[in-house]
């Protein structure tokens, strides 16, 4: 009876992990240049310039015209989103804050945060 309850148990459990993987949940997603350009350029926008979150949850890139694109992770996924003004941006020593995103940027920081400057003029 027990090996019985052990196995059904046991069953049990490998199917939600199976569903899980299956439908892509949990993990550890980090982004990479190659990504950060291909989500940029499915949403229209021509990369000339990228930097990379340290931790790699998050990228910022910049297209020739000024324009930026923050792209963060959302679950086991990435999104990218078109940064309209940067009022809400805050540089703290090598981290870059917009809104409620932080990105450790590392000496790369201060030069972004002037870039979205530019942006807000």
């Amino acid at each position: 009876m027990n090996w019985l309850l052990f196995a059904g148990s046991l069953t049990g459990v490998l199917a939600l992990a199976g569903i899980a993987r299956w439908l892509d949940l949990g993990g550890d997603a980090r982004i990479d240049r190659d990504e950060a350009v291909r989500l940029a350029e499915e949403q229209g926008f021509s990369v000339i310039d990228i930097v990379l979150d340290r931790a790699g949850l998050a990228a910022l890139v910049r297209n020739e015209a000024n324009g930026f694109m923050l792209i963060r992770r959302h679950g086991a996924h990435f999104v990218a989103h078109h940064v309209r003004n940067a009022e809400n941006a805050r540089l703290d020593h090598r981290f870059l804050s917009l809104g409620k995103i932080t990105l450790d940027l590392g000496d790369q920081a201060g030069i972004w945060a002037a870039k979205l400057r530019r942006l807000a003029t």
